[in-house]
């Protein structure tokens, strides 16, 4: 799950997210815009090693991080709750 979550569509999830008003009334001890900076660091940075070969990750959340988790349940939660309401009639 975690390589094909499309880095910067869950940029800019998040950060529409992480700024909304009612995100920021339930949270408001914390700064969007570091929070942000910080996760976009770890999503554009992640360096790997094979054997003495290093790669830079370009797509994806790199699995084996510790923000890999929440930052892939987070992506995918809020692109349920645009989804799913077009296809209620569905289900």
């Amino acid at each position: 799950m975690y390589v094909n979550v499309n880095t910067d569509a869950c940029l800019e999830e998040l950060s529409k997210y992480l700024r909304s008003p009612s995100t920021r009334e339930r949270f408001p001890h914390y700064n969007p815009d570091m929070l942000l900076e910080a996760i976009e660091l770890v999503m554009r940075n992640n360096i790997m090693s094979f054997g003495d070969l290093f790669f830079l990750q370009l797509s994806g959340v790199a699995m084996g991080i510790s923000p890999a988790p929440p930052i892939a349940s987070i992506f995918y939660a809020i692109f349920e709750n645009i989804m799913l309401p077009r296809w209620t009639h569905s289900i």
